[in-house]
């Protein structure tokens, strides 16, 4: 029993100290990252990096640095996304993601606020066009196609207009159209044959 004991303690440690890098070794793989222009993950490795050492200086700036440049490709590529307010929603919610990653560990405040209006006014229109979207596919009884837009609005604004009565009709008339299928089915001449004997 005292031998496998061991045996077990030993290979706990191995795992244990193999899967364990230290901080220059996130601090490395972030320069390599920052210099190939990944920021993500030359930011995740230079937060791992500074969490293990958090008083080494070099860690912080080269964070601030690769930080900074991340949240202004973001925020850029948000910009470029202008007239598609689709794709802007959820470019700044990504950016906005990132902000508040990197907060504990650069300032950001540069960043704060600066596009909220612009976010707002078009999350308004964005909402506006899958609101009146799923309406449409209301009417037209396409629930399928109403539910993914009414999600979609839940996810981003879930007090938006009457979204959760309209998505709750919705999933009544999903459920009852599955069930009068499964219904008509089940009177139908074939299955009264199968179910008759029962």
């Amino acid at each position: 029993m005292r031998l496998i004991g061991k045996i077990c303690l030993l290979v706990g440690l191995a795992l244990f100290f193999t899967n364990c890098h230290g901080a220059k070794y996130h601090y490395k793989n972030g320069k390599r990252y920052a210099e190939a222009r990944m920021l993500k993950e030359s930011v995740t490795s230079y937060k791992k990096a500074i969490d293990r050492r958090p008083s080494k200086t070099k860690f912080r700036i080269a964070m601030d640095q690769a930080g900074t440049a991340l949240l202004e490709e973001l925020y850029t590529n948000y910009r470029f996304a202008d007239g598609d307010d689709s794709v802007s929603v959820y470019k700044f919610l990504e950016a906005e993601k990132w902000r508040t990653y990197l907060k504990p560990y650069i300032n950001t405040s540069t960043f704060e606020g600066f596009y909220e209006r612009d976010y707002q006014e078009q999350l308004s229109r964005f909402l506006e066009a899958k609101y009146i979207r799923s309406q449409k596919w209301i009417r037209t009884r396409e629930f399928e196609r109403a539910q993914k837009n009414l999600e979609e609005i839940k996810s981003l604004s879930p007090d938006y207009k009457d979204v959760k009565h309209c998505w709750n009709l919705v999933r009544w008339n999903l459920f009852t159209s599955v069930h009068w299928n499964c219904s008509k089915r089940m009177n139908s001449e074939r299955c009264m044959r199968c179910y008759s004997p029962l």
